[in-house]
């Protein structure tokens, strides 16, 4: 993808940045392959009135008392991908479908699928803190299971609007448009009224909260995603494309190549960009620029 393709040169129309090695499809296909195999596994087993998590829901939902209690850490990765019920699995799908690629394309697939799994965690942290510190707040107790991705649907709005804040927004049915930091705000606000005041699903807007934290310091701290591309959360690791620098000359004449810019250095014109626009770069930045938008 060339650099003038990216998100934050130009306005782009969500869940439109899907290819075939789309790290966003392959999450939305894992969760409906999940909820499949548990609807034709589900023996009509209820915890605390969700519906039937099914038998390999079981070993997968997270609870205080199997997690953490119980020392079963998989569970902060396997709730990721229970729901409970079609419509609790369409809603996080369809925000994960439209709001998802703008990410992957920023963090690039690794680095997404890093941050998609580190925010889930995040919701069921947030939840575990205010369950054991101030559980006359929550509505359940340690033996309640949390289930589905909407600690990673929160995570992704948040790092939507550190990177993309004034990109447009307009929800079904509504006649105008948000930006995705008023969107993002209200949707906050919503369960953070939930879970102090209201007390209805108090654990699942905990960690929809959960998400958006933890989302929001990997975003503000991006560097802590960098392991993700050494290839531990791929099968088949990618190659690394190379930037070079080519030094100008005469019209016909051969070109010299310059010293090839580090991955750092075009990152932080990419940062740059995003920060405070492609006019404020300098002629050096400029130049890097072009011939790494020339050489993708």
């Amino acid at each position: 993808m060339g650099i003038y393709d990216r998100d934050y040169t130009q306005d782009r129309r969500f869940g439109m940045a899907f290819n075939k090695r789309s790290m966003v499809k392959t999450l939305i296909l894992v969760n409906i392959i999940v909820f499949v195999i548990n609807g034709v596994l589900a023996s009509g087993t209820r915890f605390s009135g969700l519906a039937g998590i099914g038998p390999s829901g079981g070993w997968g939902y997270f609870s205080i008392e199997k997690a953490i209690y119980g020392f079963q850490i998989w569970r902060l990765f396997t709730y990721q991908f229970l729901h409970a019920g079609l419509f609790h699995l369409i809603f996080n799908m369809l925000g994960i479908f439209f709001l998802g690629p703008l990410i992957e394309d920023r963090l690039g697939s690794r680095r997404f699928l890093a941050f998609y799994l580190i925010a889930g965690c995040g919701g069921a942290l947030l939840f575990s803190l205010l369950e054991l510190t101030v559980p006359w707040v929550m509505s359940g107790g340690v033996m309640t299971p949390l289930i589905g991705a909407s600690g990673c649907f929160y995570g992704i709005v948040a790092a939507l609007m550190i990177f993309f804040p004034f990109q447009k927004i307009r929800l079904l049915l509504l006649p105008f448009e948000f930006t995705m930091r008023q969107f993002g705000g209200f949707i906050l606000i919503m369960a953070a009224l939930t879970v102090f005041v209201d007390g209805s699903n108090s654990g699942g807007e905990a960690a929809h909260l959960g998400g958006a934290l933890l989302g929001w310091l990997l975003c503000r701290n991006i560097q802590w995603l960098d392991w993700a591309d050494s290839g531990i959360l791929v099968l088949k690791p990618k190659r690394k494309k190379k930037f070079r620098v080519v030094d100008g000359g005469k019209k016909g004449a051969p070109k010299k190549r310059g010293a090839p810019p580090t991955r750092d250095e075009v990152d932080a014109v990419l940062d740059k960009i995003a920060k405070s626009g492609i006019g404020s770069l300098s002629a050096k930045e400029k130049a890097i620029l072009e011939q790494a938008r020339k050489d993708l």
